[in-house]
């Protein structure tokens, strides 16, 4: 099962690779240009941030992907101010539905019969107690689909909050960077566009790599 997700999750990774390059090439001949965009964006001062903040945690919450979210912050933002942004609103949004799972946790056993979601729910079920933190920045890094870990984390009444929240935050901080940094090198030179793409490639087979050590132990 995991590796089904594996194989989807990688699959979207390279249709946004290829989406961005395309962005980057209509950049690059002026059919669209983002100059005006960003000096719109940086007149809102920080009214923008906000309501990108408040669009991020709605988006999340009903499923859509955060890594096109924080590919667009980056090509709104910079790398920078994209990232601090990204970060606020991805924890913000992840606890939300952390609480959300645990208002709904009574509907446990119904959701732990789904095979879908069987093998996450045991996971984190079993190891809760012993070490919450490991087990969410284990899953983190195993291409489980954001929001739905963030839910189903709330499900399992034996999971703390805090290490929840601090195994999200830490996976997030270079978790997120590469696709912030992929968005921010739309606007940017060839070289600075082609580091972006080497990196997010990189990332995605260092995850790749340390699940399957993982899988195998």
């Amino acid at each position: 099962m995991t590796t089904k997700i594996t194989k989807r999750i990688i699959f979207f990774v390279l249709i946004i690779i290829l989406i961005t390059i395309l962005i980057y090439y209509l950049n690059m001949i002026k059919i669209i240009s983002f100059d005006e965009l960003n000096t719109f964006m940086s007149q809102l001062g920080m009214l923008g941030p906000i309501v990108f903040i408040i669009l991020y945690v709605i988006l999340i919450l009903v499923g859509f992907s955060s890594a096109i979210l924080s590919t667009t912050a980056g090509l709104l933002f910079g790398l920078i101010k994209g990232y601090i942004i990204v970060n606020i609103a991805a924890i913000i949004g992840s606890s939300i539905a952390f609480y959300i799972g645990r208002i709904f946790h009574k509907k446990f056993d119904k959701l732990e019969n789904v095979k879908k979601l069987d093998f996450i729910i045991k996971k984190i079920k079993k190891n809760a107690k012993k070490n919450g933190f490991a087990t969410i920045f284990t899953l983190r890094l195993a291409f489980i689909p954001y929001i739905w870990l963030s839910y189903l984390g709330g499900l399992v009444k034996e999971l703390k909050f805090k290490d929840f929240f601090w195994a999200t935050f830490i996976t997030n901080l270079f978790g997120s960077f590469v696709f912030i940094f992929l968005g921010f090198s739309i606007t940017q030179s060839l070289p600075i566009f082609i580091l972006a793409i080497i990196l997010v490639i990189i990332f995605n087979l260092i995850l790749r790599r340390y699940n399957k050590v993982k899988n195998n132990e």
